[in-house]
């Protein structure tokens, strides 16, 4: 996951832009790699995705829940 998300980065010219990858349980006992940048506005998050998926890269933008 970590090679991919550094590939990524590359693609999209990012390779300063914080990112992070987590690994999570599943549902059927493997593990999901979940690769994020970090720290972006909504906006440049929806610009390098696009950047991404005209790259065909896989991306998808979530925002992170607010702090109550």
């Amino acid at each position: 996951a970590q090679s991919e998300l550094e590939k990524a980065a590359a693609a999209a010219d990012l390779r300063d832009q914080a990112r992070s990858v987590q690994s999570m349980p599943s549902a059927d006992s493997d593990t999901l790699y979940r690769a994020r940048f970090t720290a972006l506005s909504a906006d440049d998050a929806d610009r390098i995705c696009a950047t991404l998926q005209a790259k065909k890269r896989s991306c998808f933008v979530v925002s992170e829940p607010s702090a109550q």
